[in-house]
């Protein structure tokens, strides 16, 4: 009989949920009662599907391994499963074979014996009764020899069928502890993952506050320079070489920061652009200091640009076209790639 769900099925008691179901496919081919023509094989194929139906819902095998077979099986199963469905006890029909032997031979010396005393002399008779007293000592010393054996390995086999075996107890027991540490080191893996998903996604949303704090601040400054970018859209149309070099009257970006927070009746406004080109910068350096690496810090080099802009204006003369490309064109598209990529990346692992 089998010892517990996982000897039924001929596997491991570590064995994975694909491996239970090639088992199982494997045990209900042989014992489907459509391809073999034993009495029990119904009952030997209901006891297989019971087993796997145990061990293939996660929370029942959890509950069948902290019960342990024997007491599971008395709480929440009955009759699994019985010896007559896995060959019933090949002893007993030993002995009940041995004892008609025996009977018939019995039955066989009595009819000699009966004729022979018949036909014998009195010192015949007590031959024949010496050695019907030596036959029935010696049948009866093999029956008690036989009982003897079969209950020897009857205890064996309650001993194994009851889980009694210290080596296969302790084997069973590593192997539940080895998969519990698994599950507790995915667990681990998979909360760790979640945790640093939702601090990106924090960092991110700083970069986009910061980003949306600089744009608006360029678009103040932009909005003050128009005459000079509408002569400076003219002169790129008809001669293009000049209006690279030329600077149409633009105001300086550092004049431009530092009249904004110098006027008496300064507003929240007029800080948006240094504000902006001061938080953009720190919050990409921020993230991609904590979560990336190799190219992943173009993005936070491109938020330098606005810095570098301040600086050339100061020590060079102002000129249209690098300022847009350090003012509006690098910082804006380096903010916009950070952005897009991480967000997808979000998106994709919700």
């Amino acid at each position: 009989m089998p010892e517990n769900f996982y000897d039924l099925l001929g596997v491991s008691d570590d064995a994975t949920q694909a491996e239970l179901k090639a088992a199982y496919r494997a045990k209900a081919r042989e014992y489907h009662p459509d391809v073999n023509d034993d009495d029990r094989a119904t009952a030997q194929f209901q006891t297989i599907r019971r087993a796997y139906d145990v061990l293939s819902d996660e929370s029942e095998r959890a509950d069948y391994e902290r019960l342990g077979h024997a007491t599971y099986v008395k709480k929440r199963m009955k009759g699994y499963p019985s010896a007559s469905r896995w060959g019933g006890d090949d002893e007993s029909a030993d002995a009940s074979g041995s004892a008609s032997t025996t009977s018939g031979s019995s039955a066989a010396s009595s009819r000699s014996s009966r004729s022979t005393t018949s036909k014998s002399t009195a010192s015949t008779n007590r031959s024949s009764t010496g050695a019907s007293s030596s036959q029935t000592a010696s049948t009866a010393g093999s029956a008690r020899s036989r009982s003897t054996r079969r209950r020897s390995s009857s205890r064996t086999s309650g001993a194994t069928a009851g889980g009694h075996d210290p080596d296969a107890a302790n084997a069973r027991a590593r192997a539940r502890q080895a998969r519990r540490a698994r599950r507790r080191q995915q667990r681990n893996k998979t909360d760790a993952r979640s945790r640093r998903r939702r601090t990106l996604s924090y960092h991110w949303a700083s970069v986009l506050g910061a980003t949306i704090l600089y744009v608006a601040g360029v678009a103040q400054f932009l909005l003050g320079q128009r005459p000079a970018l509408e002569s400076f859209a003219t002169e790129l149309a008809s001669a293009p070489s000049t209006a690279l070099t030329g600077s149409f009257g633009l105001t300086s970006l550092l004049e431009f920061v530092l009249a904004s927070a110098q006027t008496p009746a300064a507003t929240p406004e007029a800080l948006l652009f240094p504000v902006g080109a001061v938080a953009l910068p720190l919050s990409l350096v921020v993230t991609v200091s904590r979560f990336g690496k190799g190219a992943t810090w173009l993005y936070a080099v491109g938020s330098f640009a606005p810095l570098a802009a301040l600086g050339l204006s100061a020590a060079l003369a102002t000129m249209v076209a690098p300022t847009l490309v350090l003012v509006v064109l690098v910082p804006v598209l380096s903010a916009s790639l950070f952005l897009g990529d991480v967000g997808r990346y979000l998106w994709a692992t919700r």
